[in-house]
């Protein structure tokens, strides 16, 4: 189920950078923006247990 979705979500920047390329960084910026959090989140939370 959880790859399933992340498929659909490459697909749809798949789709998306494909007809607006002007927004080509934007989305980059947004996805690593997203990676960057969700790291954060996980390591925070694994320097708490400790």
């Amino acid at each position: 189920m959880k790859y399933s979705l992340v498929m659909v979500v490459i697909l749809g920047v798949v789709l998306i950078t494909q007809t607006e390329l002007r927004y080509l960084t934007g989305i980059i910026l947004g996805i690593s923006s997203a990676l960057f959090s969700t790291l954060f989140a996980v390591l925070n939370g694994k320097f708490v247990e400790q």
